[in-house]
């Protein structure tokens, strides 16, 4: 799933230097580093990469390259499909490629916050890996900091060509590509089959007219009607915020719009009546999908990367998805793409050459890893495969194909997430009551102005 959490600086000032900010943090728990040489910068303790960790004979002249990969999907285990997947990859990779030893070093650190601190840090220190993810929004922030690697000053890229334009734009910074996108995800509506038939719902709802009216039925005794995540934070009220807004004609760069407050005033309605409960304000995605998942409520907006947990260890609930309504009849669903992006650091021509090669044989195996991580290759052409091709993905499909970026339309992408968070507090603020919908979006609009210059 998306972590989108990444902890931005308040709106009101512009986002700091990413290595101004790494030159302050500090790293705990005994993490583990692997160094980088970089020019210009000193090669922190433990083995560097690049350095060789086996004699140089006739197979491997220059001796055996050692390249660190680095991402949040935990440790391998039974029930972490993600880390297995990454684990089985580079190591099938080390076995056909003998003169490169892919190192995963992800597992040392799984927190969101954690990760991106642990990022800075070693980037500070010239540590970084030679193959980085990073969660979509982070991208540009690395990329203005002149940190990464423009990935076709490497090499020729064929599988561009072939994913979806839009994706290929929330990777590109001021013309070039910095990351590829090997898959993505979004957010749509889970129903229950059950506590729908109950309160005799039988045709789902596409308006908000039509929504509310369901959502209000079925909220009552301990049964909560509609829930998702309604708290201020990157990734979180915006997130799910921004499908509601951005089909009804607003945009990022204008939260105070007239479509924006109607899409804000729409929401905080249904908790206002009941049709949403009032904890939602403290909720992250991970609540409402508990929620859900203990057949409590009716509705939940949530990410296509639950349909695996979904299906395996809830059999007895009978779920289905649709399309987030809109507030006419006929617009079009409009979603903020998540997923994660991989690039390629600076560190040295060798090493970056070497990296590029192993993110394309990645580029190759996007099917499997875009299933690996439960979510959807973002090649359309293989979204006919399973097990893209059940129906209880065919919503989140129909979404992705007018998925928008989150930076889309912003001069200065890398503030994204500091606007995220402004537009996040207005949510907040106007589902609490604290101030009316369009109060609260004029206030972010005032926050948001100087991050768009």
């Amino acid at each position: 799933m998306p972590i989108d959490k990444i902890p931005a600086a308040h709106g009101k000032r512009r986002a700091a230097s990413i290595l101004s900010a790494a030159a302050m943090l500090v790293v705990s728990g005994g993490l583990t580093t692997v160094g980088v040489s970089v020019a210009g910068q000193g090669v922190a303790s433990g083995a560097p990469v690049g350095t060789v960790v086996k004699a140089a004979g006739a197979s491997c002249p220059g001796g055996v390259l050692k390249l660190t990969e680095e991402d949040y999907y935990g440790a391998p285990s039974k029930t972490n499909p993600s880390a297995n997947g990454m684990k089985a990859f580079f190591g099938n990779y080390s076995k056909t490629h003998p003169c490169v030893q892919v190192v995963r070093q992800g597992e040392v650190v799984t927190g969101d916050a954690a990760y991106l601190t642990h990022i800075l840090s070693q980037f500070s220190s010239g540590s970084q890996p030679d193959l980085l993810m990073l969660d979509n929004p982070q991208l540009p922030q690395f990329a203005a900091d002149n940190l990464l690697v423009p990935l076709q000053s490497l090499g020729a890229l064929p599988v561009v060509k072939k994913i979806n334009p839009a994706n290929v734009e929330e990777t590109t910074y001021n013309g070039k590509l910095y990351a590829l996108p090997l898959d993505t995800n979004t957010i749509a509506i889970f129903y229950n089959k059950a506590l729908l038939a109950e309160n005799g719902i039988k045709t789902l709802p596409k308006t908000w007219s039509q929504f509310a009216a369901d959502a209000k039925k079925t909220a009552h005794g301990s049964d909560l009607g509609f829930v998702f995540s309604g708290q201020a934070g990157p990734g979180q009220a915006t997130w799910q915020f921004d499908p509601w807004a951005w089909s009804n004609g607003a945009s990022t760069t204008r939260p105070d719009s007239p479509a924006a407050v109607q899409a804000l005033s729409f929401l905080t309605g249904l908790v206002k009546d009941g049709a949403a409960p009032k904890s939602v304000v403290n909720w992250t995605q991970t609540q409402p999908i508990q929620e859900f998942e203990a057949g409590k409520a009716a509705f939940c907006e949530n990410g296509l990367w639950n349909i695996p947990t979904l299906e395996s260890a809830y059999p007895k609930l009978k779920w289905g998805v649709f399309e987030i309504p809109t507030r006419l009849a006929g617009q079009t669903v409009i979603a903020p793409f998540g997923g994660e992006v991989w690039s390629v650091p600076k560190t040295n021509a060798k090493e970056e050459k070497a990296a590029f090669q192993l993110l394309k044989a990645m580029s190759q195996n996007i099917n499997a890893f875009a299933r690996d991580v439960a979510g959807v290759p973002t090649e359309p052409s293989l979204w006919k495969a399973s097990p893209w091709n059940e129906s209880v993905y065919q919503p989140f499909l129909a979404e992705l194909q007018h998925g928008r970026s989150r930076q889309a339309g912003i001069t200065k992408p890398a503030n994204e997430p500091a606007i995220d968070l402004d537009i996040g507090n207005a949510i907040e603020a106007a589902l609490v009551g604290k101030q009316s919908p369009a109060a609260a979006l004029q206030a972010a609009q005032s926050q948001v102005a100087p991050l768009l210059k």
